[in-house]
């Protein structure tokens, strides 16, 4: 089934506000939250299907981008479900830095139309 290039613009103008939602949590010293949101912003149905073991494998992107969405995932369910471990802001920091490389990336490539 095609992909319409209105959905494909929907799901990126998501995982642009979940962005905006994880820089604004993060500013308020929201760690948890923050997390969260820069997590969802790299893993809803449209991006992460974007960057799936197809694209990374084929070479179309760098294999750092298959990193980012491990890395956000581990840091999501220890945000969401680890209530006792200590959420450091810098750590926070990188992990949305991360997730708005990733969704830049993800416009970028379906701009050029190489997925």
């Amino acid at each position: 089934m095609a992909v319409s290039k209105e959905l494909i613009n929907q799901e990126l103008e998501l995982a642009r506000e979940f962005l905006r939602d994880a820089d604004m949590l993060l500013k308020a010293d929201s760690l948890r939250s923050s997390e969260s949101r820069a997590y969802y912003s790299i893993t809803h149905k449209g991006t992460i299907s974007l960057f799936g073991k197809e694209v990374v494998k084929k070479g179309i992107v760098d294999r750092e981008y298959a990193k980012i969405i491990g890395r956000a995932f581990s840091r999501r369910e220890e945000a969401d479900y680890q209530s006792g471990i200590f959420i450091e802001q810098e750590g926070v920091k990188t992990l949305v830095n991360d997730a708005k490389r990733f969704v830049t990336e993800a416009a970028m490539l379906l701009k050029s139309k190489k997925v």
